[in-house]
């Protein structure tokens, strides 16, 4: 695939990453081989859980799960520091 792509000059993140394969294995190793940690990847997965719900109301009660883990645990996190300033 990769010598394909290559003689195509299709060789680049976002063809790799967008194909089901590419994404499987680019998500394997920041998992399981990056030594520094990559939370995003979970966050990727839960927007595109997101995108493929069908009711308003399904996307509505996701989105605040989303907002509730991610932004606003990680504004949590931060509001330490910003305390210690003053």
């Amino acid at each position: 695939m990769m010598k394909f792509m290559e003689k195509r000059g299709e060789l680049t993140f976002d063809n790799i990453f967008n194909q089901r394969l590419g994404y499987l294995l680019f998500k394997d190793f920041c998992l399981n081989y990056s030594e520094v940690p990559v939370p995003q990847i979970r966050f990727y997965e839960e927007i595109r859980k997101l995108e493929n719900l069908e009711t308003d109301e399904e996307r509505i009660a996701l989105g605040k799960e989303i907002y509730d883990q991610f932004i606003m645990k990680d504004l949590l996190s931060h509001s330490h520091v910003s305390m210690t300033l003053f």
